[in-house]
């Protein structure tokens, strides 16, 4: 949606315009992964909640190691009968 946004697993949150610049400037092959687990946790109305798994592992442009797990929730809406993402929030997944 054109109010979407995300908070990132360092607690910060970003724009549609954000994000979209960001993945705009990633370079092919510069991060490695995807979503997995993904659970419809429930949907209501024209809302709907779901949870994955974001694995990556890569350098992003500032330099920075990024080799890790997030469990992601993710809220969509539906728009004109099309689902679309209104919000999503990382989670760091730590292993013990």
């Amino acid at each position: 949606t054109d109010r979407m946004f995300e908070v990132g697993g360092d607690g910060r949150a970003s724009d549609a315009e954000a994000l979209l610049k960001s993945l705009g400037a990633r370079k092919p092959g510069q991060f490695q992964g995807g979503a997995d687990q993904i659970h419809i946790r429930g949907i209501y109305g024209d809302t709907a909640v779901l949870t994955d798994r974001r694995v990556l592992k890569g350098t992003a442009a500032n330099g920075q190691v990024i080799d890790g797990q997030w469990r992601v929730t993710r809220v969509l809406v539906r728009q004109n009968g099309k689902w679309r993402a209104a919000a999503s929030a990382l989670t760091a997944i730590t292993s013990n």
